[in-house]
This record gives structure tokens, sequence and C-alpha cells, in this order.
């Protein structure tokens, strides 16, 4: 038969174990189970797309509070989307490491990632970020510098992306310094619209340039831009390619230039 005495005993250590389990608790939550203490979480929000994409930076403050060093071994990105730059590697007790993420984003929509900490002798960590993309319009190429050949059309083309509407844009306007010719071509829908998805449409602009005289002026810049549309113009670096010489051919009867006989001992 238990004892009056072994049955408070048992009382006061499940007591003592349910005291614990609370404290416990509250330092898994309050701290997110790790010994790195401040927010995991961020909301970067509305992010507008002007151009082919765009990027937000939020820091997260991370503070040891241990009383042992922690090192972080090494830093997971979620996705190619999100850039980390820390300030410290490792953190003494007591100190404070600064975690730069900045997220990019290059459609309409919601984006849901998350960066890992590896660290020394511990679990891992994740700061979990997410954003949302606003494209209205954006235009953009993918080349920064166009090279000209006198008396040849040069082939050039730009990416209007449309989330606001199915019509094709309208026709982009240039700005060339003088003896270059721009030419619009016309607009080709590459990707249809798709608003529940974020997905504006897409539009390929066709231009020709091309250079009428021998010189290029230094520095030349083309400049396109959708008139009075709130999206930053394309600006391109304008470069002049000379006129290669055609190689001589040999004519019927004449040789060519024979081979030095090479040199022996002796």
């Amino acid at each position: 038969m238990i004892s009056r005495r072994a049955v408070h005993t048992v009382s006061i250590l499940a007591l003592l174990i349910l005291l614990a389990l609370a404290a416990w608790s509250w330092w898994y939550v309050s701290t997110g189970r790790y010994p790195l203490a401040g927010s995991l979480h961020h909301n970067y929000g509305i992010v507008p797309i002007q151009g082919r994409s765009a990027g937000a930076e939020h820091t997260f403050e991370l503070r040891n509070r241990t009383g042992q060093t922690i090192n972080i071994e090494k830093i997971i990105p979620g996705c190619g989307c999100a850039d980390v730059e820390p300030t410290t590697m490792t953190i003494p007790p007591g100190e404070r490491v600064d975690i730069r993420v900045t997220l990019t984003l290059s459609h309409t929509g919601e984006k849901k990632t998350h960066v890992t900490l590896i660290l020394e002798n511990l679990e891992p960590l994740k700061l979990w970020i997410r954003g949302t993309g606003r494209k209205e319009l954006s235009l953009w190429t993918g080349q920064r510098r166009l090279g000209l050949t006198p008396g040849e059309p040069t082939p050039l083309i730009v990416i209007a992306e449309i989330l606001s509407q199915e019509d094709e844009p309208q026709i982009p306007d240039a700005a060339a310094p003088d003896g270059v010719a721009v030419s619009f071509q016309r607009w080709e829908r590459v990707e249809q619209r798709e608003v529940r998805k974020g997905w504006a449409a897409k539009w390929r602009g066709h231009f020709t340039v091309e250079i009428s005289g021998d010189e290029l002026p230094q520095p030349a810049q083309l400049t396109i831009s959708l008139g009075k549309a709130n999206t930053p113009p394309i600006t391109l670096h304008l470069a002049h390619n000379p006129v290669e010489t055609p190689k001589k051919e040999p004519i019927d009867g004449e040789s060519l230039p024979s081979r030095p006989a090479p040199i022996t001992d002796g």
C-alpha cells in the first residue's frame, strides 16, 4: 500500500516536471526553438516591378542568447530569388548578427521562400520570407550593347509585359543620335495574360537599327520608351563595328608565298 508521503513526493515531482515543461514551451515559442533571439519571419508586402525584375531588402537581427559562441557554417537560400549577406559568421555570447536578405521578384503574385542557416552543433535555423510582386507594365531587353555595321541593318528585340490589358502595346518611341535610323517593325505576342496566376501578357517588339555613315559619335546611346507610360525606358550603348576588308584571294597562276625552310643543325 502506497503511503501518503510517497503520494506527496510524486505530486511534487509531477508539479516540477510540469513547471519545467511550461518553461521549455515558453522558450520554444519565444525563440523559435533556437538560441538566436529575434524575428524569423518577414513580409515585404507589395513590391512594384518596373522593368524585368525588382528587389526588396530586409535585415534580420538575431542575438546569441546563450553562453557559448554560435558559428554559422553556411547559408542556403531556398531559391535563386533570395540573396543573403550576413555581417558575420561567428556570433559571440550576447552579440548580434545582422542578415540582409534581398528578395527579387519578376512576376505579379505572391512568392514564399526561406533561407536556411546551418549552425555548428545546432539544428538548422530557417528565416521565412514572402512578398507580392506587382507588374502593371514593363519594358526590357536582354542586351546592354548594340553593335552597328555600316550598310547592314541590325535587328533588335525588346520585351513588353502588360498585366492590365490583352491589347498589344502602343508603338514605342525611339531616340537615337544623328546618323542612326531606328525602325519599328511589329509587336508579336509570345505569352497570354493570366491574371489569376499573376502572369502579364508578354509581347516581343521587333526593331531594325542602321547607321548611315562610316562614323558613330561616342558615347552613343539608343533609348526606347512606351510614350507616356509610367515605366522606365530601355537604354542601350551603341558601338561601331568596322567593315572588314575581304582577304585577297590568289589569282590563277599566282603562287602563294612559300613557307620558310626549317632550320637544321649543320
